[in-house]
């Protein structure tokens, strides 16, 4: 479950950043999201991390787009890559992914998410 979350304060008028600290969780928690107005970067500034991608184009709606938070669930396959602190990943409008997923054992991390306006 994702703990508690630090807005910090944006440098400029497109772009912020949230500091969250929580425990990685199992697959079966998980669930794709995407984004339509902000590109997300993510940096595990503590731990590790398992982060599911798959192309938004090759998934199904699991729930309406909400534009206030701009979040949308979806359904379909993903790839699986590794974050730690020697790596960032960038999610694009196009991408679809599954944060905070444990590689084979929980982890309590602290993770950096920059969110940039596409």
């Amino acid at each position: 479950m994702v703990g508690p979350s630090k807005p910090l304060s944006p440098a400029i008028a497109f772009t912020f950043a949230i500091v969250q600290e929580y425990m990685t969780k199992d697959e079966s928690e998980g669930f794709i999201e995407c984004h339509r107005k902000y590109i997300d970067v993510q940096y595990v500034a503590s731990g590790i991390e398992q982060a599911g991608i798959s192309a938004k184009s090759a998934c199904c709606e699991a729930a309406k787009y909400d534009k206030d938070k701009d979040f949308q669930k979806l359904r379909g396959k993903t790839d699986f890559i590794t974050l730690d602190p020697s790596v960032f990943a960038i999610f694009f409008t196009e991408d679809g992914h599954i944060p905070c997923m444990a590689l084979s054992s929980f982890w309590n991390r602290t993770k950096l998410n920059h969110d940039i306006l596409s």
